[in-house]
């Protein structure tokens, strides 16, 4: 962060609505978190929160959670797609009827809900240095499908892995997606997942879907992914070592005894949410 030449000296700093606290002599009690006056904004949010609401009002809170929830919370939006799917239909009827931005919409008690969840998370949520620790990965998987079976191999420490399963009636977006994020629930450490679909790449990355079916996959992810992150790759569909297993339905790929890098994958992107902390 670039500061003014003027700007005092300080171990507290806020900007951004953010609280930026560095007043410990310990670096591994650094912080950063909501200020004062973006938390009284939330609460101010929360007393509106109701059965009707206009899309000036709804879009004031969401907006304003989703910064939180970028700065600070790092949550999947998939955790709350009910209120997502509702903010998206909320901003196609505002394209059609740009005039109705005050006119009050009813809002279903599961998406009031879901937005108090979120005000009061981002309320007390925090941000340490160990937070934005990124961690080495120790183990490559490949993931792939086709229109009716998706596969995956890991390989780690000069060991490989291999899984395959049919199913029917996805499309091949949401069965790519459902292929990557099954591969990485078996993650034994933190992976570099390697796919060849980008939509699928991005909503995993990002942590959420434009579909109800993908949301749906990136929460049970992030329910029980039992690794600190993970970082997601993309490659070509004909280096793509999983291949095989996707279309073979449980058959191994030539190139399983080698698990040569290949030139073409691009560079992994770390998860932009933090995984569920389980309970143990």
């Amino acid at each position: 962060m670039e500061l003014k030449p003027s700007e005092p000296a300080a171990r507290i700093l806020r900007c951004l609505g953010l609280l930026l606290d560095v007043t410990s002599d310990d670096v591994e009690q650094h912080f950063a978190t909501l200020d004062e006056d973006f938390v009284s904004a939330l609460s101010g949010y929360a007393a509106n929160i109701r059965d009707k609401m206009t899309p000036r009002e709804l879009f004031q809170v969401f907006g304003s959670l989703m910064w939180a929830n970028f700065a600070i919370m790092r949550q999947p939006l998939a955790r709350w797609s009910t209120a997502l799917d509702h903010i998206r239909e909320t901003a196609r009827m505002m394209y059609k009827n740009p005039d109705a931005w005050d006119s009050p919409v009813s809002v279903p008690a599961t998406v009031q809900d879901e937005l108090n969840e979120m005000i009061e998370i981002a309320k007390v949520a925090t941000l340490t240095l160990k937070d934005l620790f990124q961690p080495s990965t120790n183990s490559t998987q490949w993931s792939d499908a086709c229109s009716t079976c998706f596969g995956y191999l890991r390989y780690s420490e000069g060991s490989v892995y291999g899984l395959s399963r049919s199913f029917e009636g996805l499309d091949i977006y949401t069965a790519e997606l459902l292929a990557g994020a099954d591969s990485l629930a078996s993650a034994s450490d933190v992976p570099v997942q390697i796919m060849d679909n980008q939509p699928a790449i991005r909503a995993l990355i990002k942590g959420h879907s434009t579909t109800k079916a993908g949301n749906l996959i990136i929460r049970r992810l992030w329910e029980t992914f039992a690794q600190p992150t993970a970082y997601v790759s993309w490659a070509p569909s004909g280096c793509n070592h999983s291949d095989p297993m996707s279309r073979g339905c449980g058959r191994y790929p030539v190139t399983v005894q080698s698990g040569a890098p290949c030139i073409h994958v691009r560079a992994p992107e770390q998860l932009r949410w933090t995984p569920r902390p389980l309970r143990k």
